[in-house]
């Protein structure tokens, strides 16, 4: 960046050191103007291909729905057992909807 010393007044002229800062500070600047130009040139070449492939691996990578989750539809009659499930204390569940929020571990 450039310091206020930088400043030119109309009736003082720079010194040769300061020109030599200015030039070198512009040659900086634009070193890293053309730098982030090529990598804009880069993305904008690649990120529409990386964009679809996430998009597209998205529904694959998400969880899928228990079929045994509440839909809605009735579970039947209460207090029969579902013989395929058992409590973490060995107990068989009464048969009912489950909170989908529940883990399927």
């Amino acid at each position: 960046m450039l310091s206020s010393r930088t400043i030119r007044s109309p009736e003082k002229p720079e010194s040769k050191f300061v020109d030599e800062e200015e030039a070198e500070e512009l040659e900086r600047l634009e070193t890293q103007v053309k730098q982030i130009a090529k990598k804009i040139l880069e993305y904008r070449a690649t990120l529409p291909d990386q964009l679809k492939t996430t998009v597209a691996s998205l529904p694959s990578s998400q969880r899928p729905i228990s079929p045994d989750c509440d839909s809605g539809t009735d579970p039947g009659p209460p207090g029969k057992l579902n013989p395929g499930q058992i409590q973490k204390s060995g107990i068989p569940n009464k048969r009912g909807p489950r909170d989908c929020r529940e883990s399927t571990l």
